[in-house]
């Protein structure tokens, strides 16, 4: 679902994004679920930015 958001969901901020997954790991597993679900969406996010696939809406420039 993360990746989709990173993917398909323009308007929202890849940190919103993976905070609401660390957020849902905590939930409705362990503390140490979000640390697991940081690493790999935040190194997920870091190889789109690095292959261009992210096509986010800056919001400050508005």
């Amino acid at each position: 679902m993360g990746l989709s958001e990173f993917l398909y969901f323009e308007t929202i901020p890849p940190k919103v994004t993976i905070n609401e997954y660390i957020d849902l790991a905590k939930e409705y597993s362990t503390e140490q679920s979000g640390h697991f679900i940081n690493g790999i969406l935040d190194n997920i996010h870091k190889e789109f930015l690095l292959e261009g696939k992210l096509k986010k809406t800056d919001f400050r420039k508005r």
